[in-house]
């Protein structure tokens, strides 16, 4: 008869389990953000091939971005980032809190 041991590695369903929950709490800070205020916790996603690119706004001024290393750890092109404005992060946070919102009141 076989032996089974406990495996005391997480395994990939977990991990990915975890990071789920994580950015799911990462993202509702992100939405209680006063943007009228700062930008700072503000998540952003950028598409890379079949992922995102996931940072955090950790500064205003001078704008500053933390790489999270969610699902694939996907970095953004480093052209894109070096364009990035605080305004643009301001607009694209109220169109996805827009489309939230949205689809918060079709259920």
């Amino acid at each position: 008869m076989a032996k089974v041991i406990a495996c005391t590695e997480p395994t990939k369903w977990e991990i990915n389990c975890r990071q789920k929950l994580q950015i799911t709490e990462l993202m509702a800070k992100s939405r209680a953000v006063d943007l009228k205020k700062t930008c700072v916790g503000v998540i952003l996603f950028f598409p890379v091939a079949d992922s995102h690119a996931v940072y955090c706004v950790v500064k205003d001024k001078p704008l500053t971005l933390e790489h999270i290393p969610y699902g694939d750890a996907w970095h953004a092109d480093a052209r894109l980032l070096r364009g990035l404005r605080r305004q643009d992060i301001l607009e694209e946070e109220m169109r996805a809190r827009a489309l939230a919102k949205m689809l918060a009141k079709g259920k």
